[in-house]
This record gives structure tokens, sequence and C-alpha cells, in this order.
């Protein structure tokens, strides 16, 4: 184990290390007590309120945007809010060698081959281990970014940040997160910086981003408290940041630090991801999860970033393959949008607008790293067919797009080019959003892999 572990740590390394700088420039049912609206409208904005239950209703209007608030808009937002109501609306450190020497919370000197997860059992030299389709090209990726920002993308010019707009004049944490993570891959250091000081601006009192907040909210704490998926894709883009700019280590290890003690837990020998930093998982009076959230490759660059923290993050990519092997039989190979601290399908136990990240999620992990567990989760998703039964947008087609990022060029290059040309309704924040963070991936071109 130990032999395996230091191994994939290794990997992980050579992913990040690897150079090149450049990025080149549902089922219908939403979350849980889905009402699943048909409206073309599917933001998915992954939401945790103060309160202990929550309940995520994702409206069926043609506007069908997730939340798995427990808020129901018209929109079904997919908020994992633990409200009640019914809206469910490197280091790449300055040296280049395996020793990573910034680690500047106290542990020095921390070599980087600590441990990793036994199920990496993939040699690499610092190779993408996916498929790289050839449908999308740089330049058709550099157009669909420059819209997306179009849409999305307001500046707040008193303060100098950015926030990406889910309606008229809001945001919350998650399209923060996607947004940094876009604008790493695309190289846009100007807008990353606005969009990380907006994230900054608004942490609660674990040092985590309110979920929720009017555009250009003026600094400080609103009481929303956080959502852990925007945390994560935070987290990782500070380290893709700095890998390719410099200078966002310290700011990335102090966020997985608060990840680690405020969202994640342990109950009866598991490490839990919570879905919020006050409410899930490990707590008797609501204890289920959100297997979108999970992200096992992030965990290992966690590990290999914060190497005094290795193990706990290790442990938690072995735990989360234990609760999705648990999760996917039940669900007859596809993943439910929400679950209990074990993996058992929870709420209205569907693969909705919360589980139509999964795919995309376990890809980059089996990208990274070329291991079994990601290729057999991604396996049972493909042989289900997950999504081809959900809402005509890149939530669901692209999701089932990336189940084949483990197969040939040819048979993947088909499934991209299907998700491309059968897509109808992604005309709003969140299934454009997520669009454009599945095509990074299935270009190859999302960082810690062939991009970097």
């Amino acid at each position: 184990m130990t032999q395996l572990r230091g191994i994939s740590l290794l990997l992980i390394f050579a992913l990040f290390m690897t150079i090149g700088c450049g990025s080149d420039s549902t089922q219908n049912d939403a979350s849980s007590d889905s009402d699943a609206d048909s409206d073309s409208d599917s933001d998915s904005d992954s939401d945790t309120d103060n309160d202990s239950d929550s309940d995520s209703d994702s409206d069926s209007d043609s506007d069908s945007d997730s939340d798995t608030d427990s808020d129901t808009d018209s929109d079904s937002d997919s908020d994992s809010d633990s409200d009640t109501d019914s809206d469910s609306d490197s280091d790449t450190d300055s040296d280049t060698d395996t020793d990573s020497d910034t680690d500047t919370d106290g542990d020095s000197d921390a070599d980087t081959d600590t441990d990793s997860d036994s199920d990496t059992d993939s040699d690499t030299d610092g190779n993408w281990f996916g498929t790289v389709t050839s449908v999308v090209d740089d330049a058709s990726l550099a157009e669909e970014y420059q819209a997306w920002k179009d849409k999305y993308i307001s500046y707040c010019e008193s303060d100098n940040s950015a926030y990406v707009r889910k309606d008229s004049d809001s945001t919350v944490s998650e399209g923060i997160g996607y947004g940094m993570l876009l604008a790493v891959g695309h190289d846009d250091r100007e807008l990353f910086d606005k969009l990380s000081k907006f994230y900054h601006d608004h942490l609660d009192e674990n040092g985590l981003m309110n979920w929720a907040m009017e555009g250009c909210a003026p600094p400080g704490d609103n009481d929303a408290n956080a959502a852990t998926d925007a945390e994560l894709d935070a987290a990782m883009a500070l380290l893709q940041a700095e890998r390719r700019w410099g200078g966002y280590l310290e700011t990335a290890r102090t966020l997985i630090t608060n990840i680690r003690d405020h969202e994640t837990c342990e109950k009866d020998g598991l490490l839990v991801l919570r879905p919020g930093d006050n409410w899930g998982s490990c707590d008797e009076s609501n204890p289920e999860t959100n297997p979108s959230y999970f992200a096992p490759g992030y965990y290992r660059a966690f590990a290999h970033f914060v190497p005094e923290q290795a193990d706990h993050w290790l442990r938690m990519v072995d735990d989360t393959y234990t609760m999705l092997n648990t999760n996917q039989p039940a669900m007859n190979g596809l993943i439910s949008d929400w679950c209990t601290f074990t993996g058992v399908p929870a709420r209205s136990a569907t693969y909705g607008y919360e589980a139509c990240r999964v795919p995309w999620r376990i890809a980059v992990d089996y990208a990274w790293t070329g291991a079994d567990s990601p290729g057999q989760i991604l396996e049972g998703l493909h042989n289900a067919g997950a999504g081809q039964n959900g809402d005509s947008n890149s939530c669901f087609r692209g999701g089932y797009a990336l189940t084949s990022i483990t197969a040939d060029q040819g048979t993947f290059d088909d499934a991209v080019n299907t998700w491309l040309t059968t897509t109808e309704n992604d005309n709003l924040y969140y299934q454009t959003t997520l669009r454009n963070l599945y095509l990074l991936v299935a270009a190859g071109k999302f960082p810690a892999g062939a991009a970097f």
C-alpha cells in the first residue's frame, strides 16, 4: 500500500509538472424532491443554508434550473440548501524536483512522495490518460469561452472584482468556482484574479465563501454558509493558477485546509464529504451528502500540495469510491443526486441535475491517473445510458459523452460529436457553464494534464 501510494503521489506530481503552459490562447428529475420542471433553464447551484434539513426540489418548467436548494423556484436550480422550503431552485513549488519545499504551513521541506491512493495503478510520464477529442479545436474552445464571458460575467468596478451571474443580478459560490476554473483553463489571469477576489471578499467564519448573494455585494459575511463543491473547484483553480502563473499556492493551501476542517467528517470508519460547512453527512439529523461534489482527482492533488494532509485526502479518495461503488449498483449503473454517508441513494434517488456532473468529476480523475476505479464508474454510467433520457442540454448530453473518455479515438469523437450536434438548450447559466468545463476536459485542456 505504501509503495503504491508513493507511486501515485509521484503521478500527481508528474501531472502537475507537465510543461507546455497553455490552454491555447438525467433523467428528467433535478435534485431530490425534484418536480423536474421542463423549463429550458436548468441551473444547478449547490448551495447550503444554515438549517439542517435540506430538501432540494427542482422545478420542471421549461426552465429547469436544478437547485438542490431546499427551495424551488421556477428554475430548478440544484442548490444544496439546508433549508426546508419547497424551493429547489504546483505546488509547482519554485523547484521542479519531487520535494515540495514550499510547505508554508510550518512543515517545510515536506517530501511530496508521501502517500497516494492505492488505486492508481498506471505508470505515467505526465501524459493525459484520457482520450483527447479531435472534434473540438482551439479556435472553437476560445469562441465558446468568449461567448460565455460576454453573457455571464459582470464586473464590480468599485472593488475591482467580478462574478458569474446566475440570473439577472445574483451569484452563487458554485458559479465563482466554475468561473475560476474556466479562466485559468483559458489563460485569462485578469478575470481569474477578479473572480478570486470576489470569492475571498465573501467568506464566512470558516474561511469558505457564502453560497449566495447579490451581485457586487459588499465584502463581508452574510451568514448564508458554504456549499462544498464551490470550495473544491476554487481550490483546484488556485492550484492550476499556481502552476500556470505562480503566486497562488499559499491561498490554495489555506482553502484546502479549511475544506478539510469544515467540509469533511468521519463516520463509521468512512471519511465523508459534507455538502456544506454547517450541515450534512455525519450529522445524525441530516446524514446525507451529494455525490456530484465528490472530486477524487482533486483530493489526490490536495495530498500532493499539502503533504502533511496526504493521509486524509488519500483516504478520501478510497472512501469516495467505496461510497460510489455502493451507490451505483443501487441505481442500476447511474449515480443518485443525493445519498447517505454510506452511499445509499437518498431523497428521490434520481439521476438529475445534480448527478449529471458526476461523469465530469470522475472523468477528470481518470484523465489525470488512468486508474481503475474511475474507469469502472464511467463504464457503469456509460452502459446505463446516463443522461440519455434527460433534458437535451450539455448537463446530460455532455456528461454522457465524457463517459467515453476511456474509449478509443473514434468512439470518443463520435460521442463528443453527438453531444454537440444534438444539444438544443444550452442557453442558461448552468448548462452553458458546464458545457465549457466539459469541453476543456474533452479537449485535454483541463489543467494538471496535457495543457500544463
